[in-house]
């Protein structure tokens, strides 16, 4: 479906002195001086924290993603390998694909078919995997004979890690080992799986341990896990949901800070652990509601403003990458594939997109080419939230994320010894919207191929004082480009 602009917000837009052309991919700033004040932000020049190149990651089920990419011998989803390309098309990747989830302790003995679309996928793309084996079924040599399997297949680096098991902590409830099993009983278990796999590793290829449900698990144990087992792990895995179905969720959920801020938080100290080891940390499993997401909050533009907010304060509590949980069936799923059948071939046609989607996008687009962190100094009334960065070629950017359902103006921004600005922005009609989404005026909606539709739609700010004023809307966000 084409952009279709929401008339109560155009006229929000055009009482602050914004013109807005029906049909156009979103609101052009008037710099006239009828906007109100919104925010003040400075932007600190001393580079910080550095956001990993390999940062963003998707988490594909067993189940479900050899049939969703397709192979050269079963059919080939050109779409899906196009939106890995999206994402790494400003200046990052590779991308981080995890292969596992419930399914990971269902699997069976690996067969050929299973692993060539991974293969493909690593060798077209240039995508990297981290690859579950079975820990659940008990049998570790079902575990060897899956590594054997996998590694036979794939490109020569392109595995990252092998992960053993899925989320642990729960066994003892689902069936997977006796309800007296505890953590100590699983590091036994990592330790008998980490002996018979590690000899079968090539170089480059370590061990990825945690995959566990809960922070609670993690807090208490990790330190002891990581003294354990730190000269053979690639990465420590945890995984974490905003929320969950059974809290009922309000649909605007997803644009409290708190929402933004939590995750984050529960997992600071321990990725400092983490990295005291010299381990990476990585959200291996992650999205906005776990059990498949909500209807109209994990599908709708909210969960697009949420996901910048809340990747930025990941990144700055020093998490290594998050794979965004991508399993067929899923709300909170970023794309969705129509599959048929043509000549004993599987065909693949784009049936949508989640705004989650274009979310990721924009933190791309903001963290490219070994983006480090800058600091600044926000005061604001509104819902807002401000990130700087500033990449290896020097050029800094600044997202501005309006989580505000009311509040919207211009934000004066502060950047000396810089004369020009451009802005890209990501708008929908509502954040309940699931359809209309554009980033720098370009969507998928409509794209048969998974490439943006559209031109380009880039405004351009010119200031003699080192002072830009951004003009933002209600529940959108502005990625801002500084040159001198």
């Amino acid at each position: 479906m084409p952009f279709q602009p929401n008339l109560v917000v155009c006229a929000a837009i055009l009482a602050l002195g914004w013109p807005y052309s029906v049909g156009s991919p979103g609101p052009t700033p008037d710099f006239s001086g009828k906007l109100p004040s919104l925010a003040s932000v400075r932007i600190e020049t001393t580079p910080g924290r550095a956001i990993s190149s390999t940062f963003m990651g998707l988490s594909h089920e067993w189940y479900d993603s050899p049939k969703m990419m397709g192979s050269s011998q079963t059919g080939i989803n050109s779409i899906y390998r196009q939106l890995l390309k999206n994402l790494t098309a400003y200046g990052s990747g590779p991308i981080n694909l995890r292969i596992g989830g419930d399914s990971t302790d269902k699997t069976k003995e690996p067969v050929a078919a299973t692993i060539k679309p991974f293969a493909e996928v690593a060798r077209t793309v240039g995508a990297h995997f981290t690859l579950g084996v079975n820990l659940g079924s008990g049998n570790v040599d079902l575990a060897i004979a899956q590594v054997r399997a996998y590694l036979s297949q794939m490109p020569s680096g392109s595995v990252d890690g092998i992960e053993i098991g899925n989320e642990p902590d729960e066994y003892y409830k689902n069936g997977m080992r006796q309800s007296t099993y505890t953590v100590q009983d699983y590091f036994a278990d990592f330790d008998r799986w980490k002996a018979s796999i590690l000899p079968l590793l090539p170089p480059g290829t370590k061990l990825v341990g945690g995959a566990w449900a809960f922070t609670g698990t993690m807090k208490p144990n990790i330190q002891s896990f990581l003294s354990r087992e730190a000269g053979t792990l690639g990465g420590f895995s945890q995984h974490y949901y905003a929320t969950n179905p059974a809290a009922s969720p309000a649909d605007d959920f997803l644009l409290s800070p708190r929402a933004a801020t939590v995750g984050p938080s529960e997992v600071a100290s321990a990725v400092a652990t983490t990295h005291a080891h010299g381990i990476p940390f990585r959200m291996g499993e992650f999205s906005s509601i776990s059990n498949a997401g909500v209807r109209g909050i994990s599908d709708a533009f909210g969960v697009a403003l949420w996901s910048v907010d809340t990747m930025f304060e990941y990144a700055n509590a020093g998490v290594d990458g998050v794979n965004w949980e991508s399993s067929a069936g899923n709300y909170d799923n970023p794309f969705y594939f129509a599959t048929g059948t043509v000549n004993g071939k599987s065909t693949y046609a784009l049936r949508s997109v989640n705004p989650l989607y274009y979310g990721l996008l924009f933190f791309q687009a903001a963290t490219g080419h070994q983006a480090r962190l800058l600091a600044v100094n926000l005061a604001t009334r509104a819902n807002l939230k401000a990130w700087a960065t500033v990449d290896s070629l020097g050029t800094p950017r600044l997202a501005l994320i309006n989580k505000d359902k009311t509040l919207a103006g211009s934000v004066a921004v502060t950047l000396p010894g810089y004369t020009h600005a451009s802005i890209l922005r990501l708008t929908a009609p509502s954040y309940t919207s699931t359809e209309g989404v554009a980033f720098g005026g370009q969507t998928l909606d409509g794209s048969i191929d998974g490439t943006l539709q559209g031109s380009r739609s880039m405004e351009t700010v010119s200031s003699g004082t080192g002072v830009f004023q951004i003009p933002i809307s209600v529940t959108s966000a502005a990625l801002v480009t500084f040159t001198r």
